[in-house]
């Protein structure tokens, strides 16, 4: 699928525009302050409901309006027309609407425009929280297997139980605690199976990929589970009845899943400088959606790919290498720079639209 047609009204800067993006790629260039973040944030929150960049959905509104909209025009895999639009209030009140039918929910939004984003907060997840590296797994994991989403919520219900559980503390009645491990377990055991499926597919693009990005040094990509291998979460849980009594929570879990990067024996985030640490996670988010490629190709469902400001994270040669791989990924993708002649280089000439942004308007280039 890929938007044909889009409009924005009091996102940011932008008051309202309208723009027929290209099917493959289209550029925004403009100066810092213009709009082009403002851009990418209505894609963004029209495939997520949420923001990239702030947790307050009031400072993504137009100064002085109630509300933000954002209409798109896409075609889907059986190449049938279809309008999809969100609209936010300052209450935090959502309406999203596909066609003539409300959606109650941001993943049903999420399953139909499947959106990725590279930024320079993209970068964080080498030194943050464990969460931040497992949603690279999660948001494949997703998209292309189809029991995910309600097993991942399953154990999110499972953990909320036991841990209601452990804080009656000495009042826990131990066999009750036991019905919930094993169900937990289970649960647990098939979540994990569904992350590793993708995570072996994600590791066979990953490789050659960080191999031309930062070819002087041997990276290698581990997922961690959670609990330690070859145990049942179940036996986990009861050896560690007492810990977790004294926590007030569940400690081993999928929710301590991690996606662990290292150079050789040693953490890549103790490791790398900061411009490698870029480099990692671009061959990351690349690898991810060459996966996402691959694995949605028969669907015929494209991921949409958002890069901010391309020119501050990649110099030259990288930028080339992540255009050669979106291109053959079948993407549609938006990309915004202070200067982008250098990129629309790499591009065929009939494969992109150019758009200039200045004051939160948006004109071809």
């Amino acid at each position: 699928m890929s938007i044909s047609q889009l409009r924005i009204e009091n996102v940011g800067c932008i008051q309202k525009v309208d723009i027929n993006p290209h099917p493959r790629f289209t550029l925004l260039s403009g100066s810092n302050g213009s709009g082009k973040s403002s851009f990418l944030e209505a894609i963004y929150l029209l495939g997520l409901a949420r923001s990239f960049r702030t947790n307050n959905i009031k400072n993504l509104i137009s100064d002085e309006e109630k509300e933000c909209r954002v209409i798109a025009e896409y075609s889907d895999a059986s190449s049938t027309n279809n309008k999809i639009g969100i609209s936010k209030s300052r209450e935090s009140d959502t309406l999203i609407r596909l066609n003539q039918t409300t959606l109650k929910t941001a993943s049903e939004l999420a399953r139909i425009l499947p959106i990725r984003i590279i930024t320079q907060e993209s970068f964080s997840p080498i030194d943050g929280p464990s969460k931040g590296r497992r949603q690279f797994i999660d948001w494949l994991a997703f998209h292309v297997e189809h029991e995910f989403n309600d097993t991942w919520a399953s154990v999110q219900r499972l953990i909320k139980q036991r841990n209601a559980l452990l804080k009656q503390g000495s009042r826990l009645n131990v066999a009750e605690l036991s019905v919930w491990d094993e169900k937990l377990s289970q649960c647990s055991e098939k979540l994990n199976v569904l992350r590793q499926n993708v995570f072996e597919k994600l590791v066979g693009n990953f490789t050659p990929l960080v191999s031309r990005l930062l070819p002087e040094l041997n990276i290698g990509l581990k997922l961690n589970r959670g609990w330690p291998e070859q145990v049942e979460l179940a036996a986990i849980l009861r050896a560690n009845i007492e810990r977790d009594l004294k926590l007030g929570y569940t400690r081993n879990s999928p929710n301590r899943a991690d996606l662990q990067l290292k150079v050789g024996d040693k953490p890549a985030s103790e490791y790398l400088s900061r411009g490698q640490k870029k480099l990692l996670i671009c061959a990351l988010s690349l690898a991810q959606i060459v996966t996402f490629s691959e694995l949605k190709g028969e669907e015929k469902l494209p991921s949409i790919v958002l890069i901010d400001d391309i020119g501050a994270e990649l110099d030259v040669a990288n930028r080339q290498l992540l255009f050669e791989t979106l291109d053959a990924c079948n993407s549609q993708v938006f990309v915004t720079g202070t200067e982008l002649q250098t990129s629309k280089t790499f591009l065929e000439k009939d494969s992109y639209k150019m758009f200039h942004v200045e004051q939160g308007r948006i004109l071809p280039a």
